[in-house]
């Protein structure tokens, strides 16, 4: 996770320092020297990382007789000397959350490489991985002690959104809700788009489901969420469409409605409902504006994404988030919404699509997901219909295209 620049401008020039030995001094070592070296070791990671080349250039070295070496070495190695059972790999692939990239990463020792059509530059969503502030909801367990704590103040201007991909059938491969928590930052006449939590709920009730995001919505002092108003989407909505009292939190939610469909807001059961949902019924013209305007948000480094799992580790170390003392389960914790953030790329850069029509269509490749795209999305295309509604001066054009994009 060393930055090339590091490497090239602090690391490497302590090897132009070169102390021989006081042997080689004698007239009859005078022929010898004892060169500096450079040992790198790493996990396998994906191509667009600068080691990528080294490592070929390391091969190619070795290749032709030069003084390099390179070897790598997967789960086989420690399984074969009895390092690592074969029982602990079966029970990481059986997990609901497996990740077959991360697996081939960090265990079969694979380099990832995307296809050159990738509709998700790997490059460019990773180079917008510089969040370090996560947003953690209240623990249910904690939530008495906690909810009266100051919570993250909202900059001016600020608004924060959820985006939610339903997925209502339990599957280990497919089915996944995922709730993403998106701060919008005024910047000229665009939001900027921090990240900076996603959850993903596995196998549950469609009512539990909505609790769940009106809890994170609460605790993230939300403002909208971006739902999908037909299919899985449709019973999550009539849940949030319902005055709901939380035992857990012994809190009563007031219900919500769509504040963009009239139709959509007569099935709230509430004479007040609380008008914070954007329903989002996607034709193949929307679900092309959806994909275009994610990738040109990420394009122009206009999301900002959480930081990887192991500079997270030291920035939760120095804010004495993470000491000796913290257990396990609460490191997990604290770096679950950074473990998602990787897998949310993991998501992006793994998509299918092809034109049809003139327009993109999003799919998921065999045995991949694209809920996370989704989730996140979901909350990119709500942050660029409240920039034309908050922040750019020219409305009368805003308002022929919302007619069409809402109708």
């Amino acid at each position: 996770m060393i930055k090339k620049d590091i490497l090239d401008s602090v690391l490497l020039p302590f090897l132009n320092v070169n102390r021989q030995p006081p042997y080689l001094k004698k007239q009859e070592y005078s022929h010898l020297t004892e060169e500096n070296v450079e040992i790198y070791i790493s996990s396998a990671w994906y191509e667009s990382h600068w080691m990528w080349k080294s490592m070929l250039s390391a091969r190619d070295a070795m290749l032709e007789g030069l003084e390099s070496v390179i070897f790598a070495m997967d789960y086989l190695v420690p399984l074969h000397y009895g390092l690592l059972s074969r029982k602990r790999i079966e029970n990481i692939k059986s997990k609901k959350d497996f990740d077959s990239l991360n697996f081939s990463l960090e265990y079969e020792n694979l380099m990832y490489g995307q296809n050159a059509d990738a509709l998700f530059a790997l490059e460019v969503v990773n180079d917008t991985r510089n969040g370090k502030k996560a947003f953690y909801p209240i623990n249910n367990l904690d939530y008495f002690d906690l909810k009266d704590k100051k919570k993250e103040p909202l900059k001016e201007g600020e608004l924060r959104i959820l985006g939610v991909d339903v997925a209502l059938m339990g599957g280990k491969n497919n089915d996944n809700t995922i709730i993403t928590c998106v701060r919008l930052i005024p910047n000229g006449d665009t939001y900027k788009r921090q990240v900076v939590y996603v959850e993903s709920i596995h196998g549950k009730h469609t009512d539990d489901q909505a609790l769940r995001v009106r809890q994170i919505f609460d605790d993230f002092q939300g403002h909208y969420i971006a739902l999908d108003g037909q299919g899985n989407g449709m019973a999550i909505y009539d849940a949030l469409a319902k005055i709901v009292y939380d035992e857990e939190r012994d809190i009563e939610y007031e219900a919500y409605c769509a504040f963009n469909d009239e139709e959509m807001a007569k099935r709230a059961l509430s004479k007040n409902p609380m008008r914070v949902i954007y329903s989002i019924k996607a034709t193949r013209n929307i679900n092309h504006d959806i994909a275009t305007s994610l990738r040109s948000n990420f394009q122009s480094g206009n999301i900002e994404l959480l930081i990887n799992e192991i500079d997270a580790v030291e920035y939760l170390k120095e804010r004495k988030l993470i000491k000796e003392t913290t257990s396990e389960e609460k490191k997990a914790e604290l770096l679950m919404p950074f473990a998602q953030t990787t897998a949310t790329i993991n998501e992006l850069v793994n998509l299918d699509h092809e034109i049809a029509g003139g327009k993109i269509v999003v799919s998921e490749a065999s045995g991949k997901r694209k809920d996370r795209y989704s989730s996140l999305a979901y909350a990119n295309y709500l942050a660029k219909v409240l920039e034309k509604d908050n922040l750019v001066d020219d409305k009368d054009e805003w308002d022929m295209e919302r007619s069409y994009v809402l109708t």
